[in-house]
This record gives C-alpha cells, sequence and structure tokens, in this order.
C-alpha cells in the first residue's frame, strides 16, 4: 500500500507539473497573439495612423519592439469599485479634455511593494456597444521618457464579473498614438499611476531614425576618433588597478599603432615584469632579464607569447569602438535600445570569425552621442559567465578619446572585480 500511494503522489506532482508548464505555454501563445495583432495592425496600408514612409519603416525595423515577455508582471488585484464614482475631466497631449468616470482602484504586490491604480471609462465611450464593458488604464513607469513612450502607456481591461479582484497583465501595455505621430487626443495618465519602478513588460517605443549596426558603429568612431588618428596613434599610458580585495597595481603601457609594436612594464610580488612586441614577435623578461624564474611562470604565466597577448588584449580594449571594424569582426546588424544597470543604450552583438575569437560580446553606446559606454563578453553566455565592464570619465589623447575608468564585474553575480584607472597619457 505505502508504495502505491508514493506513485499514486508521484503521478499527481507530474501532472501538476505538466500543467504548470503547458497553462505557461499557453499563456505564452495568448501574449504572443497579442503582440502579432497589435504589429499587423499598424503594418496593415489601411488600419494603420501610420503615414506611408513611416509604416514601411515600421515593417522594415520588424514592428513593436517588446519587453521579454513575463507572467510575473501578470498581477491579481484587490479590487474596490466606488459607489459614487465620480466624473473627472482629463488632460491629454493636445491640450484637449476627456470625460472619465473614475470607477475603482486597483490594488497589488509588485516588485516587492504594494502598489495601486486608478482605472477610469471613457465616458463617450460607455455607450458604444464594443467598448461599453471595457476600463482604461493608463500609468507611467522609470521607463517612460526612456525605452517607453513618456506620455505613459496603456492598458485595457474588461470589467470583471467578480468586482472585488481584477487581472492587471502589464505584458499588455501598448502606446497611445502619440508615440508614434502628431493630431491625436491621448489622455494623460493621472498623477496616482505614476509608479516608481521599472515595468519591464509589454511595449516598447519604436525608434524610427533607427541606425542599424554598423552605421552606429561607425557614428561612435567618429565621436571617439572625429580626425581619425587611432592607426597611427603612439602613446604611453599609466595606469592603476585597484583590486577587489583593495590591493592595488601600477602598469605603464606604451601603444604604437604605427608600427604595431608594444611596451609594457609592471610591477609584482617578487619582480618587475616587461612585456615588449617588435615586428609581431614577443619578448619577456623579469627583473629585465630573459630567464623567467619557474614562479614567475607558473604564477603570471610570464611568456613571450603572452606578450603578443598583452599587446592584443590592451589596444582592442582601449581601441573600442575602432577596433570593431578590424577584420574577423561579425557585426550582428540589430539593434537594440536596452536599460543596462540604471542607463539606457543602443546594444550591439559581435561576434568573431573563430581564428580571431570565440567569446560573444555586446557594446552599450549612448543613444544621443553614440559615445561606447560599456561593453560585456560571454565565453558560453548560456551560463552566464565572463564580464561586464562600465565606464567613467573621458580622457581625450591626442585627439582620441578613451575612458578613463573602467569598473569590471563578473555577469553571472555583480561582484566587483576591479576598477582599471587611467592616471596620465601622452
Amino acid at each position: 500500500m505505502p508504495q502505491c500511494r508514493n506513485t499514486f503522489i508521484v503521478a499527481l506532482l507530474s501532472f501538476s507539473f505538466y500543467l504548470s508548464i503547458n497553462g505557461q505555454s499557453n499563456y505564452l501563445a495568448e501574449i504572443q497573439k497579442y503582440q502579432k495583432e497589435l504589429t499587423s495592425t499598424y503594418s496593415d496600408p489601411e488600419k494603420s495612423i501610420l503615414g506611408e514612409t513611416q509604416r514601411q519603416v515600421f515593417v522594415e525595423l520588424g514592428g513593436h519592439p517588446f519587453f521579454e515577455i513575463n507572467p510575473d508582471y501578470r498581477v491579481d488585484a484587490t479590487f474596490e469599485v466606488y459607489e459614487n464614482p465620480e466624473t473627472i475631466q482629463v488632460p491629454t497631449s493636445s491640450e484637449v479634455i476627456k470625460d472619465f468616470l473614475v470607477y475603482g482602484k486597483a490594488t497589488f504586490t509588485l516588485n516587492g511593494k504594494k502598489r495601486s491604480l486608478t482605472l477610469l471609462r471613457n465616458v463617450k465611450m460607455m455607450s458604444h456597444p464594443s467598448y461599453k464593458d471595457y476600463l482604461f488604464l493608463a500609468y507611467k513607469d522609470l521607463n517612460s521618457g526612456d525605452l517607453c513612450y513618456c506620455g505613459g502607456r496603456y492598458i485595457d481591461i474588461r470589467i470583471p464579473e467578480d468586482k472585488t479582484k481584477i487581472v492587471i497583465d502589464f505584458n499588455k501595455s501598448y502606446h497611445p498614438y502619440c508615440a508614434y505621430t502628431d493630431g491625436y487626443n491621448c489622455p494623460i495618465p493621472p498623477v496616482e499611476n505614476f509608479l516608481d519602478t521599472y515595468i519591464d513588460a509589454g511595449i516598447q517605443l519604436i525608434n524610427f531614425d533607427e541606425l542599424s549596426a554598423e552605421e552606429l558603429i561607425h557614428r561612435s568612431i567618429n565621436f571617439h576618433d572625429p580626425e581619425k588618428k587611432w592607426d597611427n596613434l603612439i602613446a604611453t599610458m599609466e595606469f592603476q588597478t585597484i583590486m577587489a580585495d583593495s590591493s592595488e597595481r601600477e602598469r605603464t603601457v606604451t601603444i604604437n599603432n604605427y608600427n604595431q609594436s608594444f611596451k609594457f612594464n609592471g610591477r609584482y610580488d617578487g619582480g618587475a615584469l616587461e612585456y615588449g612586441v617588435e615586428n609581431n614577435a614577443g619578448i619577456a623578461l623579469w627583473n629585465g632579464k630573459e630567464d623567467i624564474p619557474d614562479f614567475a611562470v607558473e604564477k603570471y604565466r610570464v611568456s613571450p607569447d603572452r606578450a603578443v597577448m598583452y599587446r592584443n588584449y590592451y589596444t582592442y580594449l582601449y581601441g573600442m569602438p575602432m577596433k570593431l571594424l578590424d577584420p574577423g569582426s561579425i557585426i550582428h546588424p540589430q539593434v537594440e535600445r536596452v536599460r543596462f544597470y540604471e542607463e539606457v543604450y543602443d546594444k550591439v552583438k559581435v561576434t568573431y570569425d573563430p581564428t580571431v575569437g570565440t567569446d560573444t560580446w555586446y557594446f552599450y553606446f549612448d543613444p544621443e552621442t553614440h559615445a561606447l559606454e560599456a561593453y560585456q563578453f560571454f565565453k558560453d553566455e548560456s551560463k552566464n559567465d565572463g564580464e561586464y565592464i562600465l565606464f567613467e570619465e573621458i580622457l581625450d589623447i591626442q585627439g582620441v578619446k578613451i575612458p578613463r575608468i573602467r569598473h569590471w564585474y563578473y555577469n553571472k553575480d555583480d561582484k566587483f572585480l576591479a576598477s582599471d584607472i587611467l592616471l596620465r597619457a601622452n
């Protein structure tokens, strides 16, 4: 009997797991269908509010961008329906006033905090057969003005049968027409519907002036190297590296792009390391001698080949974004606007010919100036390994704009690794 009972429990758990997975799959399909229909409406020449030129660009860009579908943003809220709802006048984007009935308030927990939103009914649409049972939710969040329209987003919700609870699905958030074109009267969300959190769900703002990845990189190069001096740059740079344990290292690097030569000097426990590269041949010295002690080889992997690796490492990292046009770089064409560690960037993916490298890199550009402000790499993205690097300040070195400070972190846990500080250069 106990064995039969255990078998029954296992079967029940398996069935529950199946229902959970199947339910999630159905939900994803539902939201995907909603997104497809929304994009289809804007793509259709007969239904679209977009001008023909803008509509064609919309189609070429692949339609609306959306946040990744996240069931956590489908919230079950308690609902308070007001007994004697008042009619208020809501201003719109065109300063036209519209009448709305304040129907009720939804209260829920999202992103670790209790929140509430006011739901309205459009007085004019209450008599329309297709919209008589709809509620109107207009809200703003911390994405408004960056990844989403500055005027907020909307959700249409049917009046629930059980008026004590209501479901709000932020994955169905859409933009008002005013996010795309002029000439519409779009209601402005009431002040009480300003959410002090990022709602990373639903629609994102489409950029009709979006550049291709290659065009974006060229504009970034024009920012960092406007006079095209990088290829012939000869500069000596002094660095200070502050490690996570607060220990410090100082290094001096000379990059000579004119003839591809390179020099590196650094002090380590037990001695001074010098690297040099001439005619693509590496030189390694420890305390001025080519005879490298075994402990230095084991602990610091000192070798002539590593001198070439250091040359490639420093010219690659400090030569961005100019180095992205080197042979072997595979620039993926799509530019994605994202929020990366509290800042909004245009993100570009770059992989490499196997003879050049096997890592996957992402580069983050300022949407306005196109300055490169962060990058990230993975050896195996499915494992979330690798690191990301955030920049601070800009130092002009002979007409080339190079970040002065780079903070390094691990992708997997955001653990701080080190900061490289460029002290001076000439």
